[in-house]
């Protein structure tokens, strides 16, 4: 076997010094370095895996909170369609009772326009009633006055007078 070694150049009492220093190299390490270095290690795992967490938690309450906006938008343009749908009753009700109200005015106005038409009509009628009995006093009276001279026509209006007192009697 020293012929092997030799051979390829390896020095046995090198490689196994090699060895008993790799070994002590390796129980240092092992006792110091690679502790923290292995919980370092973990921390950083941890830390991935809370990042995943947390980054799953953010997406599901995104999801929620989307479907929740939703919800939200939904109702709101359920309650809009609700508050148009009030308006428009309620404007038809205002028209409704403005169009009641005009009208009610307008029948009061149309009723107030008839009692003076009637009014004047009744003072037109007294007016022109009074303008012909004096315009029929007037002419009586010219008549007469002409007439009055007349003794032919005295005498007939006194037989006119007297046959009509006795058939009245």
């Amino acid at each position: 076997m020293a012929q092997l070694f030799q051979s390829l150049g390896i020095n046995p009492i090198l490689l196994v010094a090699q060895a008993i220093s790799f070994g002590v190299v390796y129980l240092v390490l092992s006792r110091f370095l690679f502790p923290p270095l292995q919980k370092s290690l973990q921390e950083r795992r941890d830390a991935v895996a809370k990042t995943f967490a947390d980054q799953a938690a953010i997406e599901t309450r995104l999801k929620q909170f989307d479907e929740e906006q939703r919800a939200s938008q939904k109702k709101a343009a359920e309650d809009v369609q609700k508050m148009m749908i009030d308006a428009r009753a309620s404007a038809d009700a205002t028209k409704a009772e403005l169009v009641a109200k005009a009208r009610e005015a307008a029948d009061a106005e149309v009723a107030s326009a008839k009692t003076r038409i009637q009014q004047e009509t009744v003072s037109a009628e007294a007016e022109v009633s009074a303008h012909a009995k004096a315009v029929a006093q007037s002419i009586v009276k010219e008549l007469l006055a002409e007439k009055a001279g007349d003794p032919a026509w005295q005498q007939s209006q006194i037989s006119a007078g007297i046959s009509a007192l006795k058939q009245a009697s």
